[in-house]
């Protein structure tokens, strides 16, 4: 697979990548976006703004893994290219060390957390108490969701997409099975969806360890401890980019509560969890990107790596462009998929065409920060992502908002996006002059 990445043809290798990898992500995406179909249609809008406000400490949850999972990733892609033995023995027993640390600092911050989280984000007292039960079972999956979820990626990162796939795609369907027993047929309610999203995280991460046993990737190498705050600063940009959405929630949903209600939340909720939906093509593509940017780097192939970059942010690019056709001319029947109130539906149709605005130009965005990961070089992703929230987004939500009220709170987002998207433009044309068209040499 490593000689096919380096020599074979692009436009065959995106085609054998990406499916698998696009898949893979669908899988990967279906725990949050089950848990929401299935509550806001069989338990009702105040468990599924429950889940929704929840999202934001599942977003810390996600992040440690992306975390864990983008540092190894990014390390295991390009000792490939380079041949590095030593990194290529040892990078998932580091991987399994990191979960297992950040597990034990997660678990009780989430726990805790919990009830002030909820209760800052919602006025009604019952919303709160849905999501601090829900939170306190899913914080039982932790370890597990961290670990799958780095591990899957690191698999990835060997160009091996159909394995990371099988691994993920097996939790994700039997998450699908077990929602609706322990929701309807056991009459679970909200917890019943928390539970069955908790086993599907339990056997996906054994099927995970025992797939690592087979192939003999446990052990090969001594671990390096002073390897893990390598990982951690590469993985950082991975971690940042839920960091930023969470802040960004944060302050909308305080905006939400100050201009609008509770019963808002619920077309916000559905809007963030249509929007994860929409991104699965393009990280499936940006997933099967990162192994082809890594391991060509690593052997020095610069020109190649610019010509893999191209050829995919292109395609994911069109991608992005047909999906903001889609929800632009038929907002009210995608939002109707999750909310059965037609007249809450409705009234969400603005804030849905708002936030997908600038959708039509992601494909080439998420392929830029996939190659900054790729390549080591993440102060440029950290640079976009936090001017993104920091420089743009937040003032933009507080004076729109503060002028339009809650159609301002929406206007914040194609305002930010349009920003961020130029200076993304302009940051990947000078990163390729200055690298990417040069020989390995004079790099």
């Amino acid at each position: 697979m490593t000689h096919d990445l380096l020599s074979d043809d692009i436009n065959l290798l995106f085609w054998r990548l990406s499916v698998p990898a696009v898949l893979g992500m669908v899988a990967a995406s279906a725990y949050q976006f089950v848990d929401s179909l299935f509550v806001g249609r069989w338990v009702g809008v105040d468990a599924l703004s429950a889940v929704s406000l929840s999202y934001l400490l599942v977003l810390v949850i996600n992040g440690v893994g992306s975390l864990i999972g983008t540092g190894v990733a990014s390390i295991l892609s390009r000792a490939i290219g380079e041949n590095d033995t030593q990194t290529l023995g040892s990078s998932y027993s580091e991987l399994l060390l990191l979960s297992a640390g950040l597990s034990a600092v997660l678990i009780p911050l989430v726990l805790f957390a919990a009830r002030p989280v909820m209760e800052l984000l919602s006025k009604e007292q019952g919303i709160a108490d849905l999501g601090v039960r829900y939170l306190h079972i899913i914080a039982v999956g932790i370890p597990f969701s961290v670990a799958s979820s780095a591990i899957s990626m690191a698999i990835r990162a060997e160009g091996r997409i159909v394995t990371s796939v099988t691994v993920v795609a097996a939790g994700a369907m039997l998450n699908i099975v077990l929602d609706p027993i322990f929701i309807k047929v056991l009459n679970l309610g909200l917890r019943g969806a928390a539970i069955a999203t908790v086993l599907s995280q339990i056997i996906s991460f054994f099927i995970c360890i025992l797939w690592l046993l087979r192939t003999h990737r446990l052990g090969k190498k001594k671990t390096r401890i002073k390897q893990l705050p390598v990982i951690l600063g590469i993985g950082s940009s991975g971690i940042l980019m839920n960091i930023m959405t969470l802040i960004q929630l944060a302050f909308v949903y305080g905006m939400i509560g100050k201009y609008g209600d509770d019963r808002v939340i619920a077309v916000l909720g559905t809007c963030m969890t249509f929007l994860n939906l929409v991104f699965i093509p393009l990280w499936g593509i940006s997933q099967a990107l990162q192994p082809m940017l890594g391991i060509n780097y690593g052997a020095g192939q610069l020109r190649r790596v610019n010509q893999v970059f191209q050829a995919f942010s292109r395609r994911a690019l069109l991608v992005s462009i047909l999906i903001w056709c889609v929800v632009e001319l038929f907002p009210m029947q995608l939002l109707s998929w999750f909310i059965e109130d037609k007249d809450l539906a409705r009234n969400g149709v603005t804030a849905f065409r708002l936030i997908f605005g600038m959708f039509l130009f992601y494909g080439f965005f998420i392929t830029l920060i996939t190659l900054y990961q790729a390549v080591g070089k993440v102060k440029n992703a950290i640079l976009l992502m936090l001017g993104r929230m920091l420089v743009i987004f937040l003032p933009a939500l507080l004076i729109t908002s503060n002028t339009m009220g809650i159609t301002g709170v929406w206007m914040a987002f194609p305002i930010t996006d349009a920003i961020i998207l130029l200076a993304g433009f302009i940051s990947y044309h000078s990163f390729r002059r200055k690298y990417l068209l040069r020989d390995y040499q004079s790099f």
